[in-house]
Formats: C-alpha cells, structure tokens, sequence
C-alpha cells in the first residue's frame, strides 16, 4: 500500500529547509540536531544500536520537542523524544529528562514498532505518535476518518524532515 513515505524515497535533491530562525522559528522543528549539538553522539550511538537510521532519530526529536530535553506535552509526554510515563515505565526509564536515557528509550520504542510493523514506517510513526494499540484497533489508512490530523502531518512531515 503506497502512503506518504513512498515519495520521500526517490533519489532527487533534498528540498530547501523551512528556515529555523526569525518569527516562525518557533514552529519549525529543525530536520537535523543544531551543529555541534550535545545529543549528536547519543542519536549516532542509539542509531547503531537499534538499526535505525540517525536521520529518522533526528527527525523525530525534531517534532516532538524542537531539541529541548525539558519539553513536556499537555499529555504528559516529556523529553526530547516525548515519552508517555506508562511508556517510559515499561521502557525502564528513571527520568525522561535526562537525554541519554529519553534518546535511548525513544529509539527502542521506536525500532520496537518498526519490527512490529513489519519496517511499514508509516506505520511505524503512527504508533509512536498515536499508539500501536490505536493504530491496530482503527489503522491509519486515508479511509480510517478517526486518525487525528496531528498523527496524519506527523506521519508525512517526519519523512520531509530526513
């Protein structure tokens, strides 16, 4: 089934980024960790340890909290790669704020849904965004009416932003 992460693997030249700085800054999560970033050797070392590519890791830091290891959601989710409590729970994690252990436990979490999934990395997204349980109870197919509009742009932006 072609989804929106079939367009991203052709061999054409990446599009421009959106720009990081001035009023929309805040808006714009950056594709990559900003240079010299402290969690660059933790996403390399979280990468080869789980088999996912460090882009994917980047990219997804990147939306869910813009790089700031104090992020927290109104649901609750916090650290760089927003882990529920219960996730981070089942996850052996002692406190999703410290990088290290949120990179490491984000990547496993990650790399867990893409084994799941069979590598579908559609499918894979919207069960790191949406919850593996949502995503087979309801799917995430264009004919699904109940996925959230925020787990759809998640799903196409993460590939944009590799």
């Amino acid at each position: 089934m072609a989804g929106p992460w079939e367009q991203f693997q052709s061999s054409a030249p990446a599009q421009e980024a959106a720009p990081t700085q001035g009023p929309w800054s805040k808006f714009v999560a950056p594709a990559t960790a900003p240079q010299g970033s402290e969690f660059e050797p933790l996403i390399q070392k979280a990468a080869t340890q789980y088999g996912v590519p460090a882009e994917e890791i980047r990219a997804i830091i990147g939306k869910e909290s813009s790089y700031n290891p104090k992020a927290r959601s109104k649901k609750g989710a916090g650290g760089l790669m927003q882990l529920m409590p219960a996730t981070a729970a089942d996850l052996g994690v002692s406190d999703v704020y410290d990088p290290a252990e949120n990179i490491d436990a984000g990547t496993r979490y990650y790399a867990q849904q893409l084994k799941k999934y069979g590598g579908d990395r559609e499918k894979a997204l919207a069960a790191y965004n949406w919850g593996p349980g949502t995503v087979d109870k309801f799917g995430i197919g264009r004919e699904v009416k109940v996925v959230p509009k925020a787990t759809r742009d998640y799903v196409q932006k993460i590939p944009a932003q590799m």
